[in-house]
């Protein structure tokens, strides 16, 4: 039985984890152009830090079989520390999970990691040409009102909508949307394995999004994930800081973000 992995065009691979480097005149690149990408996220046991060059072009979107794999420095040493106590060790992952097109090479905690709303956390990684810092206060708690959990969602032919509606976070300067959809197809013998990722972006506290429609049936769910994100993240990816979050010798940024999601069911 053959596996293949299916792409809609709409999806946006790691809206979260891409790294923008946005650099001017007074930007020095560090010796080793490395940039760093760290997003600690509350209520997700497994946490994700990037480490690329910069100045490579190539960086993971549609249509693009590089992924990340070229681009990632390996030989970093990673500690995070919660509450300015040491909490953990990261190591090295190969994630094909999406596919061998879309391994992505990451530093990730082997145990689980409880990180809490308000938490203050600090990272340290040392390469052996020098060693980047960073700190960052996880936003305040906060409820997603609407949808309600596995609320039913009618479908028109091509995409469905609903009003997502949630509570203020203490801290975040933004609000990052994503409504997933993950499932496997048989056709012919061969099992498709569908991600589907859609991405919404709210200053305010609520969003009706229009999310469309190229694999799923009735009756499949989908998962909408909100994340209440801090300033260091805004900074970084939106307006346009080399640096954000860190310092010492790399560019990139650190921050944090409360997560919470619903279940949507598709009529």
């Amino acid at each position: 039985m053959k596996t293949k992995t299916l792409f809609p065009r709409h999806l946006i691979i790691a809206f979260l984890t891409v790294v923008i480097v946005s650099c001017n005149e007074e930007t020095v690149l560090p010796e080793d152009n490395l940039s760093v990408s760290f997003l600690a996220v509350s209520n997700q046991a497994r946490q994700q830090f990037f480490a690329y060059k910069t100045g490579d072009a190539g960086y993971a979107t549609e249509g693009n079989q590089h992924s990340f794999d070229q681009y990632f420095m390996p030989g970093i040493a990673i500690s995070l520390l919660d509450n300015d106590r040491l909490a953990h060790q990261f190591v090295q992952v190969i994630d094909t999970s999406l596919g061998a097109s879309k391994t992505k090479r990451y530093y990730s905690n082997p145990d689980s990691l409880s990180i809490l709303p308000g938490d203050r956390l600090s990272v340290q990684a040392h390469l052996h040409s020098g060693s980047v810092f960073g700190t960052t206060i996880v936003p305040g708690d906060f409820d997603i009102v609407l949808p309600e959990d596995r609320a039913i969602v009618l479908t028109g032919s091509y995409s469905f909508g609903f009003l997502a509606v949630w509570s203020h976070s203490e801290g975040a300067t933004f609000y990052l949307l994503n409504v997933v959809h993950h499932a496997e197809l048989m056709h012919m013998g061969t099992v498709y394995i569908v991600h589907e990722e859609t991405p919404f972006i709210s200053r305010d506290t609520s969003y009706y999004c229009t999310v469309p429609i190229f694999s799923s049936i009735p009756g499949e769910s989908w998962i909408l994930e909100v994340f209440a994100c801090d300033s260091s993240y805004d900074n970084h990816r939106f307006k346009g800081l080399p640096r954000a979050g860190i310092s010492g010798d790399a560019l990139g940024f650190f921050g944090s973000a409360v997560k919470k999601q619903r279940r949507i069911q598709l009529q």
